[in-house]
Parts: structure tokens; sequence; C-alpha cells
């Protein structure tokens, strides 16, 4: 009996963090259709082309797709850094 309780609150913390990432997905895909929309529509133009190029490439590279789900990870479910880098097997 004790291990039915276990299997089934080992599951329901399996299900939170695939709702987690799920929708930090969902937000950082947000972000990042957001931001070449605002390129698209010269929102953004005031920024030098060349430079703006640049900072495109290293703001969705490194911050959309690495730092900012693993933020929002870590911020969501409470954990340490630690922790977060061990749930991504980092």
């Amino acid at each position: 009996m004790e291990n039915r309780f276990f299997e089934k609150k080992k599951f329901y913390v399996e299900d939170k963090m695939i709702f987690y990432t799920g929708l930090i997905y969902f937000v950082v895909m947000l972000l990042f259709v957001g931001l070449k929309l605002c390129n698209y529509y010269g929102l953004l133009s005031f920024i030098d082309p060349k430079v703006l190029g640049e900072l495109m490439s290293a703001v969705i590279q490194v911050g959309l797709m690495f730092v900012l789900p693993l933020l929002l990870f870590k911020f969501i479910t409470k954990s340490s850094f630690k922790q977060t880098f061990n749930h991504f097997s980092f």
C-alpha cells in the first residue's frame, strides 16, 4: 500500500516538471516571435542595422535559448541553481 503512494507522488512531481518545461518553452517562443516581429516591422529601427543583427543573434542564441529557460525553471520550481542544472543534466 505504501509503495503506491510513493509511485503516485513520483508521477505527480514528474508531471509538474513536464508542465513547467512546456510553460517555459511557450514563454520563450513567444518572446522569440515577438522579437522577430518587432524587427520585421521596424520597431527596432533606432538601432544601427549591423549592431541590431549581431545583438539579435546574441540575445536569441544565448539569452532566449539558454539563460532565460534556466532562470524561469529555477524561479517557478523554487529550486537552487545546482538542482536546476542537475534536472537538465548539466
